[in-house]
């Protein structure tokens, strides 16, 4: 429910799934940075080192994170 309700790629990704407990494989995503985001998703706040947070914020983006991708209006 976390992943689906903070990403609409992980909510995408459960929706279309027709197994019931999936095995996600999430390719070129280093545990480090899934780990945060997990804690972000659960505690709504996470700490990253400032010279990982580039990196960091990009994988957040490739996987839609709400609350740490900007939203782009035209």
């Amino acid at each position: 429910m976390v992943l689906s309700a903070c990403s609409p790629y992980f909510k995408s990704l459960l929706e279309n799934n027709p197994c019931k407990h999936p095995i996600i494989i999430l390719k070129d995503v280093p545990f480090n940075h899934l780990q945060s985001i997990l804690e972000f998703m659960y505690a709504g706040e996470v700490n990253v080192p400032q010279d990982n947070l580039p990196a960091f914020l990009k994988t957040a983006e490739r996987l839609k994170v709400k609350g740490l991708t900007e939203v782009k209006r035209n």
